[in-house]
C-alpha cells in the first residue's frame, strides 16, 4: 500500500479524487465522454447554466421569428446565436485538441456535425444539437458529482486540526505535526486526529466513517480510539499513539484513493474497445456520406452527408464509456460506507467471482481472546490459591494466556504482587519458569524459596511429570492446557538448554492444570452459511494450530475441510494449488496477522480481518474490514455482485441501444436532434441504474447469531 507515499501533509490534499474520468490514469476512452470536470465553483456553474438558458431562449426565439412572423434572416442569426453560446465551448476544445493531434473525441464529433448542419443550411438541427448536448452534460454533472460527493464526503475523515496539551495550555496545531506520547484534547464535535487511548473524560464517538457501525463508542478512560471518529459532547484527553501519516484516517484515504486509481478488467475492456471503436465510426460515418451517391443514381449528397453527420452523433458511446468506470466507483463507495474498503476495480472484481476461500483460525474465526473455562486443581490444592499462584508467575507477560489466566485471577478477588519473585525465565515452546521467595499474599504451605513452572504438555514431560498431566483426559483436546508444578524449598537456576537435557534432582510436586479457550465469534457460522448461499463452494481452515483445536472449531463453524499446524509457506503452497484447482472463480484468503500476509499476497482475493490490525496483513491484502466482524465479508461480497450484475446491465444496455441508433441514423429513421436526445437520455439511464448499487436492502442486518452450547468443563 505504501502509506508514505499516497498520504499527502495538508488536510486539503486528503481529499479523495473519485472522478468518472480518471484522466490522469489513462482516461475512460478516446471518446472523452467525461471530457468536462464538474464545475470547480459555484460561480462557473452559474455561468454554465445562464448561457444554457440564454441559449434556449435565442433557439425559441428564433422559430417563433421563422413561423410566426416570416423573419427568415433573423431566426437564422437567433438559431446561429443559440448554437455559439451552447457550443462555443465545445468547439474552441475541439479546435485546440485538433492542433495537438488528438481529434477522436466527442468534442470533435459534435464540432463537425454541427458545422455540416450549418453548411447544409440546417440550422436548427445544428442548435438543437448542442443545447441537447449541453443539457445532457449539466445532467450527468448533477448526477455524477452527487455520486462523488456523497463518497468524498463519507471518506472526508481527516482532521483539519489537532488540540496539542502544553504546559503553557492547549494549542491548535497542524495534524502532521503530532508526535507519538503526545497529549491531545478532544472538544465536542471534533475529529481524532490520530489513533490512541483516551487519558481522561467520558464520551461517545461516531466511528461510523471508520467502521461503518452505526452504533456509537462509549469512550472513556483506557478506551483505544481511531482516527476519523467524531467526538460527541464530552471533553476527551487522549495519549497519541501514532503520527498523523500512520494514523488508520491517512490509512483509509490511502487506500480509497489508490482503489479510484486501480482498474478493473471491466474497466480496461472499455477502454480498449473506445479506442478501437472511435476512428472505425468516424470511417463509417464518411463512407455513409460518400458511398451511396457513388455507387446508386438518384441519391443526393446533401441527404447522405446529413446522415454521416448524423452518424457521427450517435456514434460517440457515452453510456457505454461513463457507465462502467461510474458503476465500480459506486460500488467501491457502498463498500467504504460499509467498513469494508476494496483497494480498486479489479478487487472488486474477483471478490464478486469468489468461489474458494480459506479462512485463518485465530483471530478471524474465532475472538482471538483467550478465557479460563476451567481449573483443574489436585486433590490436595487449594484451587482459588493454584490460580493465584500461576497468574503471579505469568504478571511479567503480555501474551494472550497469560493474561487470560491474570484477569480469571482478578476476577476471583486476588490482589496480585510481583513482590518476591524472582528468576523469571522464558522456556521457548514450552512454558515459563520462576522462584517465589516468600509466601506473597498467598499463604502457601510449602517451604520457601520455592521454583514454580507454568507451561504445556511438553514442559511437564520434561518435568517427569507427563502421567500427571493427561490423568484426567482434558489435554489433548480442544482447548489451551497450562500446566503448574513446583518444587519447594528449591531454586531452579539451569538454563533451558540443561533442562532438556539434564533431569530434575529434586522431587517436583503437580499441583493442576487450567484449560483456557479462544471462542468462536458469534456470527461466524451464520456467516459461513451465507457465504456459501452467495456461492463460495469451497470454505477451509488454513491454521497453525494443532488439528484437534482447528477441527473443533471448524466443526462449529460449519466448515468441513481443516488443514493444521501449517507454516505460513504451508498456507501458500495450500492457495497455489487452489488457484490452479478452481477454474470458475477466484479464491480467496481471509487473516489478521503477520504471518498471513505472504498468502494475503497470493491470493486473487486477500482479506485482512479485524481494522488495521498487522500492517503487514494491510499492505498484503486487497481488501480490509474496518469492523472485527466477518458479517462486513459478507456485506462486501453482496456489494460486489451487486455492482458487477449492474455493470453487465449497462453495458449490454448502452450498446444496444447505440447500434439500434446507428442503424436508424444510416437508413434516415434519426434526425440530429433525436440522436443527441436518445444519446442523453440512454446516458441518464444508466448513471440512475448506478445508483441502485446505493440500495441494497438486506445489508443492514447481519446475520443471526444462534445460541451455542459452551463446552463442558
Amino acid at each position: 500500500m505504501q502509506n508514505n507515499n499516497l498520504i499527502h501533509e495538508k488536510h486539503e490534499e486528503h481529499k479523495v479524487d473519485l472522478s468518472c474520468a480518471n484522466e490522469a490514469q489513462g482516461g475512460l476512452s478516446s471518446c472523452g465522454c467525461c471530457h468536462e470536470s464538474p464545475p470547480k465553483t459555484e460561480r462557473q456553474a452559474n455561468v454554465k447554466l445562464v448561457l444554457l438558458f440564454l441559449s434556449i431562449g435565442a433557439f425559441l426565439l428564433g422559430l417563433l421569428f421563422k413561423y410566426a412572423f416570416a423573419q427568415d434572416t433573423v431566426s437564422i442569426a437567433l438559431i446561429i446565436l443559440a448554437w455559439l453560446l451552447a457550443g462555443y465551448e465545445v468547439m474552441i476544445s475541439a479546435v485546440k485538441k485538433l492542433f495537438s493531434g488528438f481529434i477522436l473525441d466527442e468534442q470533435f464529433l459534435m464540432t463537425v456535425a454541427t458545422v455540416g448542419a450549418v453548411i447544409l443550411g440546417e440550422y436548427p438541427e445544428a442548435a438543437l444539437v448542442m443545447i441537447l448536448y449541453q443539457i445532457g452534460q449539466r445532467l450527468e454533472d448533477f448526477a455524477v458529482g452527487r455520486s462523488q460527493k456523497s463518497i468524498s464526503d463519507l471518506l472526508d475523515i481527516a482532521a483539519p486540526y489537532a488540540n496539542l496539551v502544553t504546559e503553557k495550555g492547549v494549542e491548535r496545531i497542524d495534524p502532521v505535526n503530532i508526535a507519538i506520547g503526545d497529549i491531545l484534547e478532544i472538544q465536542a464535535g471534533d475529529l481524532i486526529p490520530t489513533d490512541g487511548i483516551i487519558l481522561s473524560g467520558r464520551s461517545t464517538l461516531n466511528t461510523a466513517a471508520i467502521t461503518g457501525e452505526a452504533l456509537p463508542l462509549e469512550a472513556s478512560a483506557g478506551t483505544k480510539v481511531l482516527s476519523g471518529s467524531v467526538n460527541g459532547d464530552g471533553l476527551l484527553r487522549m495519549r497519541a499513539d501514532t503520527i498523523y501519516a500512520e494514523s488508520t484516517a491517512s490509512r483509509v484515504m490511502a487506500m480509497v484513493e489508490e482503489a479510484s486509481q486501480r482498474k478493473a478488467h471491466s474497466e480496461t475492456l472499455v477502454r480498449r474497445f473506445s479506442r478501437v471503436y472511435t476512428p472505425i465510426v468516424v470511417i463509417l460515418a464518411l463512407l455513409v456520406s460518400v458511398l451511396p451517391p457513388l455507387l446508386f443514381s438518384g441519391q443526393d449528397f446533401s441527404t447522405w452527408i446529413y446522415r454521416g453527420l448524423t452518424f457521427l452523433v450517435v456514434s460517440c458511446p457515452c453510456a457505454f464509456v461513463i457507465s462502467v468506470p461510474l458503476t465500480f466507483v459506486s460500488g467501491l463507495g457502498m463498500a467504504s460506507r460499509h467498513g469494508v474498503l476494496i483497494r480498486g476495480g479489479t478487487d472488486l472484481e474477483n471478490l464478486s467471482r469468489l468461489k474458494t476461500l480459506a479462512f485463518d483460525k485465530t483471530g478471524t474465526l474465532t475472538k482471538g481472546e483467550f478465557s479460563v473455562i476451567a481449573t483443574h486443581a489436585e486433590e490436595d490444592v487449594n484451587e482459588e490459591r493454584f490460580v493465584a499462584l500461576a497468574a503471579t508467575l505469568e504478571q511479567s507477560f503480555t501474551h494472550p494466556i497469560a493474561q487470560s489466566i491474570i484477569k480469571h485471577a482478578e476476577a476471583l478477588g486476588f490482589t496480585l504482587s510481583t513482590e518476591g519473585l524472582s528468576d523469571i525465565v522464558a522456556l521457548p515452546g514450552h512454558g515459563i519458569r520462576g522462584v517465589i521467595e516468600s509466601s506473597n499474599g498467598l499463604n502457601l504451605s510449602v517451604d520457601f524459596p520455592a521454583t514454580v513452572y507454568l507451561g504445556n504438555a511438553a514442559l511437564m514431560k520434561m518435568l517427569g511429570l507427563h502421567e500427571s498431566a493427561v490423568a484426567d483426559g482434558c489435554e489433548g483436546q480442544a482447548w489451551t492446557m497450562s500446566h503448574v508444578a513446583i518444587i519447594p524449598a528449591y531454586r531452579d537456576t539451569r538454563t533451558y538448554e540443561e533442562m532438556s537435557t539434564v533431569p530434575t534432582a529434586e522431587k517436583v510436586r503437580y499441583l493442576g492444570h487450567i484449560v483456557i479457550r479462544d471462542e468462536l465469534k458469534d456470527e461466524a457460522q451464520q456467516t459461513i452459511t451465507a457465504l456459501r448461499q452467495e456461492g463460495v463452494e469451497r470454505i477451509a481452515i488454513l491454521s497453525g494450530d494443532n488439528e484437534v483445536f482447528a477441527r473443533e472449531v471448524a466443526k462449529e463453524a460449519g466448515i468441513a475441510e481443516v488443514h493444521a499446524s501449517l507454516l505460513p509457506q504451508d498456507k501458500v503452497a495450500w492457495m497455489e494449488k487452489a488457484k490452479v484447482e478452481e477454474t470458475n472463480g477466484s479464491s480467496g484468503f481471509v487473516g489478521d496477522g503477520i504471518n498471513d500476509a505472504p498468502v494475503l499476497m497470493i491470493a486473487d482475493v486477500g482479506v485482512a480481518m479485524g481494522g488495521l490490525g498487522s500492517d503487514a496483513a494491510i499492505e498484503a491484502a486487497d481488501v480490509v474490514l474496518m469492523q472485527d466482524k466477518l458479517s462486513a465479508l459478507l456485506k462486501g461480497l453482496k456489494i460486489s455482485k451487486k455492482t458487477m450484475r449492474i455493470a453487465r446491465q449497462n453495458i449490454v444496455f448502452a450498446l444496444g441501444v447505440k447500434f439500434l441508433f446507428l442503424l436508424l441514423a444510416t437508413i434516415g429513421y434519426m434526425p440530429m436532434w433525436l440522436a443527441v436526445f436518445a444519446d442523453v437520455g440512454v446516458t441518464l439511464l444508466v448513471i440512475l441504474n448506478c445508483f441502485r448499487i446505493f440500495r441494497i436492502r438486506d445489508l443492514s442486518s447481519t446475520p443471526p447469531v444462534l445460541q451455542r452450547n459452551p463446552i463442558a468443563s
